[in-house]
């Protein structure tokens, strides 16, 4: 079973933003712009979430704005979860 979205997130600061605060992270709007991300970070993240959903799941459905905020990292996640929950039925 995946983790949920705190998890994740804890892992996201852990892994991707270790050079920023939790406050930085949270308060971006644009990682991108804001120098938070690049395009290596957004494979990482994606692979994070592949491997804890199901090989290729997140790099076949993401779309630039999926990345560009953590809130919404939480929302492409959390719908990613759901998927993976449904189909798992």
């Amino acid at each position: 079973m995946a983790v949920g979205w705190e998890e994740m997130r804890q892992r996201l600061l852990d892994r991707v933003f270790y050079n920023f605060t939790e406050e930085q992270v949270d308060a971006s709007t644009d990682f991108v712009a804001d120098g938070l991300l690049d395009s290596l970070s957004v494979l990482v993240i994606l692979g994070m979430f592949d491997d804890e959903l199901g090989e290729g799941l997140a790099t076949a459905h993401a779309r630039v704005p999926d990345t560009q905020s953590m809130e919404a990292l939480k929302l492409f996640y959390c719908r990613l979860l759901e998927d993976e929950n449904l189909a798992a039925r």
